[in-house]
């Protein structure tokens, strides 16, 4: 499946985006907000093609929130 994933060239340059389309409410009240980016670091469970998942934490109390996207579904 990752040789397929580097062939096509559209879904490389997406699954390499640097931050994701995230809502203001997820993000929080504060304007900075610390954000990791794992590079292929899951796979979908229906399809085994690995997905980026990108991380934050919107307060200092607060849970870490992410995000879980798959191009292909």
């Amino acid at each position: 499946m990752a040789h397929r994933l580097l062939r096509d060239q559209e879904a490389v340059d997406w699954e390499r985006s640097h931050f994701p389309i995230i809502c203001e409410s997820c993000l929080g009240d504060s304007p900075y907000v610390r954000m990791t980016r794992a590079g292929y670091d899951k796979e979908c469970k229906i399809c085994t093609r690995p997905f980026t998942i990108f991380r934050w934490r919107p307060r200092r109390d607060a849970r870490y929130k992410k995000t879980e996207t798959q191009l292909s579904v």
